[in-house]
């Protein structure tokens, strides 16, 4: 590379490098807002988990930025820059702070794409850190060539469970989302083994019945099922 290629590159670098000095003299100089920023999101998250299991209850699922934060992925800060390529950046949106007791920390748990046989360490870790919203259940998890399979079974089984390529048994479900959409999937399924349906929560509804003499409507409210909130009890 000749001197002017050299002048070019450090010149094209320049604005990047410059923006990567502000974000780091913006974090030194702001480290106590941003741990108050992290112990809010932790208390936040905390005070969630203390009701979630009627939140789950209801809604078959736990919140994206919930399961986020339990994997690592919350908790983001404006001066991580990330190499795409020739000279490229982008922000990091998933940059964690203060999780696992790591102050700065890009990695987050993410599901093998490519284990070819049991992934019993994933398992392991999903019936850990989601324990609450598990029951008496557990979770089997195979993965191949980016494709992931799972099958929610009893706790205490322990006969010889299979695979999805050669298992007769119809329960295996078959997904290549990302890792927060798999374990709402994974959950969902528990869900529909854990609970029944016994109704649904009441809303009122005003319907039109008729007319007054002088020609108004006349209407007369009513209360009715609510279909987005379904009532379950456990199985």
């Amino acid at each position: 590379m000749g001197d002017k290629e050299e002048a070019e590159e450090v010149c094209g670098a320049s604005p990047v490098m410059e923006a990567m000095v502000d974000r780091l003299y913006y974090a030194e100089n702001n480290l106590e807002s941003n741990f108050k920023r992290a112990a809010a999101e932790r208390d936040k998250t905390e005070e969630f988990g203390n009701s979630s299991n009627n939140y789950f209850k209801e809604n078959r699922k736990l919140p994206e930025w919930y399961i986020r934060y339990k994997l690592g992925q919350k908790l983001t800060f404006g001066y991580n820059l990330i190499h795409i390529e020739d000279g490229k950046y982008e922000e990091e949106k998933n940059y964690s702070v203060g999780y696992e007791g790591s102050i700065h920390r890009l990695n987050h748990w993410r599901f093998g794409r490519d284990a070819q046989e049991r992934d019993i360490e994933a398992e392991k870790y999903l019936k850990k850190t989601f324990n609450n919203y598990f029951f008496d259940k557990k979770v089997c998890i195979y993965s191949h060539k980016g494709q992931l399979w799972f099958k929610i079974v009893d706790e205490n089984l322990t006969e010889n469970i299979g695979d999805p390529w050669y298992d007769d048994d119809d329960g295996w479900v078959g997904v290549a989302h990302g890792s927060t959409e798999i374990i709402n999937l994974i959950l969902s399924e528990i869900h529909k083994q854990v609970f029944i349906r016994v109704g649904y929560k009441k809303k009122k509804e005003s319907r039109l019945i008729g007319k007054f003499r002088n020609g108004n409507p006349c209407f007369q409210n009513f209360m009715i099922d609510d279909l987005t909130k379904p009532i379950y009890k456990f199985a």
